[in-house]
C-alpha cells in the first residue's frame, strides 16, 4: 500500500472518531441540560408551594405585598396568569400552581448559567467538526499532490521517514484535542456544583423559614392565645369579682411578658423552651396551666420520670411542643372539660398520649392547610417518633406519639 493510501486512511478513520466524538458530547450535553431543567423546576415548585404556605395558603387573597414576599423567598419572578401558562410563554424554567377564583400563581427563574454554557460548547463542538473536515480535506488534497510528485524521485528510506513524521503529527494533534476536551469537562463539572451549592443554600434558608414559623406557632402564638383567654375572663370578673379579676390581670400580664421573652430570645437565636433547665414534668404542667388560662378543667396529669429521663434533648422538646398544641387544640376548638395527659414507658418506647372528652372531629375532613396537626406529624416525625390521631364527632380525640427506644428495664 502506498503511502498516500495509507495516510488517507488514517485520516479518515481519525475524522470519523473526532466527528462521532462531537456528535456523542453533544447529545450528551442537550440529556444534562435537559436533567439539570428539571431538577430546577422540582426545586422551584417545591419551594413555591412553601412560600404559598407560610404567606398564608391557596385560599387566601393575593395582594401585591403577598406577590412580593413569595417571590423574595423563592428568588423568582412571580405573577398571576388567568390560565396555566405553557413553556413558550414563560420559558423552560417555570411552574405554575392554582390558587383562589381560579387563577393561577406563576413563578420563574433565568434559564440556568449552564443552559448557556451547553449551547456555547455546541457551537464550538460544531465549529472543531467543520474546522476538522476542512483541515483534513486541505491536508490531503497538498500532501497528496506534493506525495505524487516526490515518488518518483524519493528513495525507499525517504519515503518511510516522511510517513514517520505524519503519524507523529498526527499523534501530537489527537493529543492536544483531548487535552482541549478534559478542560471544556472541568470547566462544566465546576459549572455544575456551583449550581448545586446555590440550590441547597435556598433550600436549607427556606427549611430555616418553616421551622421559625412552626416553632413561632406552636410557642409564641399559644402563649398569646392564652394571655387573651386570662384577660377575657379578668374582664368578666371585673363586676362579681374584683379579687379574682386582678388576679387574672396579674396571670395575663405574665404571660404577655413571658411571650416577650421568648420572642427575646428568638431574636438572640435561643431556644424559646430550655427544657435542659426545666424538669419535663414541670414544663408540661406549666404549660397546661397557662392554657387553661384560669378556666375549671379536670386535668389528669401522669409523667413518669423514667420515660422523660430516656427521651433525648430534640425529642423531649418535641415532645413539650405537641402536647401544647394538642392541649391548646382541645380547648379551643373541642371545648373540652377533661385532658387526661400521660407520658409513659413502655417495653421498647416511650407514648405520650392527649385524651379529651372535647367535641371531636373527622380527620379526613381536616384541611390539608391547618399548621396544628401538621406541625404535631412534623415534629414527631422528625424526632424519630410515630404521630397518629383518632377521633370521632362527639367522641373527643386521642393524640399519641411513640418514640422508639432501646429496652427499658
Amino acid at each position: 500500500m502506498s503511502p498516500l493510501a495509507r495516510l488517507l486512511g488514517l485520516s479518515a478513520v481519525v475524522l470519523t472518531a473526532v466527528v462521532a466524538a462531537a456528535l456523542l458530547a453533544q447529545m450528551w450535553m442537550q440529556r444534562q441540560e435537559q436533567r439539570m431543567i428539571a431538577a430546577a423546576r422540582v426545586e422551584l415548585a417545591e419551594q413555591l408551594e412553601a412560600a404559598v404556605t407560610l404567606t398564608g395558603g391557596v385560599d387566601a387573597a393575593w395582594t401585591a405585598e403577598r406577590e412580593a414576599a413569595v417571590a423574595a423567598v423563592t428568588g423568582a419572578q412571580v405573577h398571576l396568569a388567568p390560565t396555566a401558562p405553557d413553556a413558550a410563554s414563560e420559558g423552560p424554567l417555570h411552574v405554575a400552581i392554582p390558587v383562589v377564583a381560579g387563577q393561577w400563581l406563576v413563578a420563574s427563574h433565568p434559564p440556568p448559567a449552564t443552559e448557556r454554557i451547553f449551547a456555547l460548547m455546541q457551537r464550538v463542538t460544531l465549529a472543531l467538526g467543520v474546522f476538522a473536515v476542512l483541515l483534513f480535506a486541505i491536508f490531503g488534497v497538498v500532501f497528496g499532490a506534493r506525495q505524487v510528485r516526490e515518488t518518483e524521485t524519493r528513495s525507499p528510506f525517504e519515503r518511510h521517514a516522511s510517513d514517520v513524521r505524519s503519524l507523529s503529527f498526527l499523534a501530537r494533534t489527537s493529543t492536544e484535542q483531548a487535552a482541549e476536551l478534559d478542560l471544556e469537562r472541568d470547566e462544566r463539572l465546576r459549572a455544575e456544583q456551583a449550581a448545586s451549592e446555590r440550590l441547597q443554600l435556598l433550600n436549607r434558608a427556606l427549611e430555616e423559614k418553616i421551622r421559625m414559623g412552626r416553632d413561632l406557632h406552636d410557642g409564641v402564638i399559644q402563649t398569646l392565645y392564652a394571655a387573651g383567654l386570662t384577660l377575657q375572663s379578668a374582664q368578666e370578673l371585673t363586676e362579681r369579682d374584683p379579687v379574682r379579676a386582678r388576679e387574672g390581670l396579674d396571670s395575663g400580664l405574665q404571660l404577655i411578658n413571658r411571650t416577650i421573652a421568648e420572642i427575646r430570645a428568638y431574636i438572640q437565636g435561643l431556644s424559646p423552651l430550655q427544657v435542659r433547665k426545666l424538669s419535663l414534668s414541670q414544663g408540661i404542667s406549666d404549660m397546661v396551666n397557662d392554657l387553661r388560662a384560669g378556666r375549671p378543667l379536670d386535668l389528669d396529669l401522669r409523667v413518669e420520670d423514667q420515660a422523660a429521663g430516656a427521651l433525648s434533648d430534640e425529642q423531649a422538646h418535641a415532645t413539650l411542643q405537641i402536647a401544647r398544641e394538642a392541649v391548646s387544640n382541645a380547648l379551643r376548638h373541642g371545648g373540652a372539660g377533661r385532658i387526661a395527659l400521660a407520658l409513659s414507658a413502655k417495653s421498647t418506647a416511650v407514648e405520650l398520649s392527649v385524651r379529651d372528652d372535647g367535641t371531636g372531629f373527622d380527620p379526613s375532613a381536616v384541611s390539608s392547610d391547618g399548621h396544628g396537626l401538621a406541625n404535631m406529624r412534623e415534629r414527631a416525625t422528625q424526632a424519630g417518633g410515630v404521630f397518629e390521631l383518632t377521633s370521632d364527632p362527639g367522641g373527643g380525640s386521642l393524640v399519641t406519639v411513640r418514640w422508639p427506644t432501646a429496652p427499658l428495664t
